[in-house]
């Protein structure tokens, strides 16, 4: 799309601080292969769910690259009272204010605007609706990953437009996985952001109007920060030798998009120079596809990457056998006190990376065979039928949910050959229903030269630098990419306005990717079921484990196949064969759902542990997130909410046309255990946490799949009822448990799930004196119904007397079974009075022995 900027038109500025009006000139400047880099920022004030009040632009410009002799760097702000830039008009106040400042004397043809986290920035230029549909949506910020952006500036003296390319790029895809923030980048590249008070950053209008200046140094340091980290970034991926070089001594290279974009055009360009083909590796071949251009009415070719016959014919299977990692909470609640160390696997997707051989297509093949199917040497991939002895404590076969993986002992498995391995040695029945091998040529192992590669430069620098951080993401994330777009995600394609599909990598393969997760959980799944059974665990997450090990007897566990097999990979990675490393240790620790693990005692000063489940406290320090999140869970009720903020998304950006504003929730707290595993009722017990009294219990795998999702849509129903909904007394994991019960045993009661256990002990016992069932008599009739009511009523139960005419109507059939209630004090007194009345009612038939 071009913008135009007419060439009688001159931009009027109001500069507030000035007091004056800036008239700009047309540029007229001879066009130049430089390149002007733009770190570009904004200030402004929220003053409605839908608009933003733009209170400055600032920019921070370099033209060529640093340390050289064209190299020229400047600043500018100019503050706005809610009057919007165009995006033109910006580039025009930049380009001349380096004509004033630097004596700026050609016009570059490429220029890179960047900022950090850009969907708030762009959206606030006043053309934003005219170019919207020219920039992409790359995880939520706005980049240029296709063909820039064409603007023209019209030349006073000629007549003539000049073109200009514009492309966008945002650091905050470019940034490490836990340096997202500019503050973290300001550190990275020893150039610190000013820091202000979050009231501060909410009012800028104020800070500008008391202290201007203090809001200029602000506002132009966060500028400075994009362009000095993207320089950081421009210099590795220009010693990488990936970006195409100008013939112009004095351009910067190409810029890159994202880092893990660099990532794979690192490992490409490793293995071209070791004369690995990636077409071999990844079973893909070039082809040339012809198609009719009707704009120009002739025929044409097209390049196209098509997969090997093999491969596309075993692709959606595949697929099937791909999973992420596997992520459970054993225990709910305080754990003991004591010593947990987390464990994590040393390395854990690269390491399994490194262990793939060249895989050879040709010679892929379907098989049952159990011993082809686990050899470590193929990559294999199965469908099968599985039944594990239930004195297995953790089943390792992954079976999909609309909930996320769980493992039970009996079931249906889209697995691999390292999973399929270990359940085997684990004593599981296994029916294979469909097996599928692709043998590998261990002599070359293509992404083990690319893991040591990362390593040994990431070695050469200093924890948390910039150069560190950057190998370390750059080894991590190119697994990720080699499993991008097999799950089906949507996201918002802003050229067109409409949903579309996540594309796949370049690199994308799901043999490999579904080999790496499965030796990744296999290994996982070995270390836990070697584990003595004094230990205790409270959760798994992807690559580790929280457990009471004393780091003494880790050499212990780590004797299986899969566990050398890794310890071997590792040892071709780092030069040794270690297993597992530590992470935290701490005394104490809370459990309430996958990836939801806190710390409540710390182990002096080693790191805690916090994984936050899902929930945003209103801080982002370690501690005190901890703190706060520990706190909501120990208080919390069916009806707590939290606040919760989040910016705007894209899309209603683009369709309702409104800024990128901050939008306020109050969301409900979510810190009941996830049912992935089912609850040991005699394990359940009152424990301390920071003094304060709260439930816990321990948990066993599921028997099959299916008890897991009636359980879970039990629960849906269960914590929707506001006098339940939450557990954090033993009376409240009976009265769930119990209902949970009722449900499954399939007795008559209506919707048990969303009532009380107090209402369904009610209906019980009418629909028993109704009917004379379970000790109860009607003939001779011992009681009045109201009599009966005023016995419930004596021991605080909610009973009226239409309740006990209504159990006896055509409507209401006879109990089938006697459902069993927890050891409640007022039922077990209920109870044993009505037994003085009827005495063949037996007490402990109402009672479910299991529960305290």
């Amino acid at each position: 799309m071009d913008l135009h900027l007419e060439k009688k038109k001159s931009l009027k500025l109001k500069i507030p601080f000035s007091k004056r009006n800036l008239i700009l000139p047309s540029v007229n400047l001879p066009l130049s292969d430089n390149v002007l880099t733009i770190g570009f920022d904004t200030e402004f004030k929220q003053i409605s769910e839908e608009q933003n009040f733009v209170l400055s632009y600032q920019y921070y410009a370099e033209v060529g690259s640093p340390n050289t002799e064209v190299f020229k760097h400047y600043e500018g702000i100019l503050f706005s009272d809610n009057e919007r830039l165009n995006l033109t008009d910006f580039v025009h106040w930049v380009l001349f204010e380096g004509i004033k400042k630097v004596k700026l004397k050609v016009l570059p043809q490429k220029i890179y605007l960047v900022c950090h986290f850009s969907v708030v920035d762009v959206s606030l230029f006043a053309d934003f609706n005219q170019f919207k549909n020219q920039i992409d949506n790359v995880r939520r910020t706005f980049v240029s990953s296709k063909n820039g952006l064409n603007l023209f500036l019209s030349a006073k003296e000629t007549n003539a437009d000049e073109k200009v390319n514009i492309f966008f790029r945002d650091t905050f895809v470019l940034a490490p996985l836990n340096f997202k923030s500019l503050k973290a980048l300001g550190d990275l590249v020893d150039f610190k952001k000013l820091e202000m008070t979050q009231d501060e950053i909410e009012n800028m209008d104020v800070i500008r109007k008391e202290d201007p200046n203090r809001f200029i140094d602000y506002a132009l340091r966060d500028a400075v920060i994009c362009v000095k980290y993207l320089n950081e970034i421009r210099a590795i991926y220009s010693e990488l030798g990936l970006g195409r070089s100008s013939n112009d001594s004095n351009d910067v290279t190409d810029t890159p998009i994202t880092l893990t974009s660099i990532g794979v055009d690192s490992l490409l360009k490793l293995w071209s120079e070791k004369g690995i083909d990636h077409q071999t590796v990844l079973g893909i071949y070039e082809s040339k596809e012809r198609f009719f251009n009707k704009r120009i009415g002739k025929w044409y070719y097209a390049k196209k990457v098509a997969l090997h016959h093999k491969r596309n014919i075993g692709e959606q299977f595949a697929v099937e056998t791909y999973h992420g990692g596997r992520s459970e909470t054993y225990q709910f609640g305080p754990t003991a006190t004591g010593q947990w160390i987390d464990y994590d696997l040393c390395g854990a997707y690269t390491t399994a990376m490194a262990s793939i051989g060249v895989p050879l297509w040709d010679q892929m093949n379907y098989t049952d065979d159990l011993k082809v199917l686990t050899d470590l040497n193929n990559l294999s991939f199965i469908c099968c039928n599985f039944k594990f002895p239930k004195t297995i404590r953790y089943p390792s076969l992954p079976v999909r949910t609309e909930f996320g993986l769980i493992f039970p002992y009996e079931g249906r498995s889209y697995c691999g050959g390292p999973e399929l391995l270990l359940a085997k040695r684990l004593g599981a029945e296994i029916k294979i229903e469909l097996g599928l091998y692709l043998p590998t040529d261990q002599s070359t192992k293509p992404y083990l030269a690319f893991v040591k590669d990362c390593r040994k430069r990431r070695s050469q620098y200093r924890k948390e630098t910039l150069n560190n951080m950057f190998w370390k993401e750059i080894g991590n994330s190119t697994y990720g990419k080699t499993a991008q777009g097999l799950r089906k995600k949507n996201v918002f394609d802003t050229r067109s306005g409409e949903s579309t599909t996540l594309p796949s990598s370049k690199i994308t393969n799901p043999f490999l990717a579904s080999y790496i997760t499965s030796l990744v959980r296999g290994v996982v799944s070995e270390l836990l079921n070697a584990l003595p059974k004094a230990v205790e665990v409270c959760n798994v997450t992807t690559d580790g484990f929280l457990c009471t090990l004393p780091k003494s007897k880790v050499d212990s566990i780590t004797k299986g196949p899969l566990s050398k097999y890794f310890g071997q990979c590792a040892k071709s990675v780092t030069g040794k064969a270690t297993v597992l490393e530590i992470k935290h240790s701490v005394k104490q620790v809370l459990g309430w759902r996958t990836r939801g693990q806190l710390t409540i005692e710390s182990d002096g000063e080693k790191p805690m542990v916090l994984a936050r489940g899902g929930i945003k406290p209103p801080t982002t320090e370690r501690t005190e997130a901890n703190k706060w999140i520990l706190d909501q869970f120990l208080k919390r009720t069916p009806q707590t909410k939290y606040t919760v903020n989040y910016i705007r998304s894209i899309r209603s950006i683009y369709g309702d046309e409104f800024d990128a504003t901050n939008i306020v929730l109050n969301r409900r707290l979510s810190m009941e255990y996830d049912w992935k595993r089912k609850p040991i009722p005699e394990s359940v017990e009152m424990r301390s946490a920071k003094r304060r009294k709260h439930v816990f219990f321990n948990t066993v795998a599921w028997n099959n799949v299916d008890e897991f999702i009636e359980c879970r849509r039990l629960w849906e129903d269960y914590r929707n009822n506001d006098e339940v909904g939450v557990i954090k007394t033993i009376e409240q994991f009976n009265d769930w448990w119990a209902c949970y019960q009722f449900a499954v045993q399939k007795i008559n009661l209506n919707k048990p799930t969303k009532n009380t256990t107090d209402k369904i002990f009610v209906t019980t016992l009418s629909r028993c004196f109704a009917f004379g069932q379970f000790g109860f008599t009607t003939k001779p009739k011992v009681m009045k119904a109201t009599d009966f009511v005023g016995v419930l009523k004596q021991f605080d139960l909610p009973i009226k007397v239409h309740q006990v005419y209504n159990a006896n109507t055509n409507k209401v059939k006879p109990l089938e079974k006697l459902p069993q209630f927890p050891p409640k004090k007022k039922y077990l007194n209920a109870l044993k009075h009505l037994k003085k009345i009827y005495p063949t009612i037996e007490v402990e038939d109402f009672i479910d022995q299991s529960l305290k």
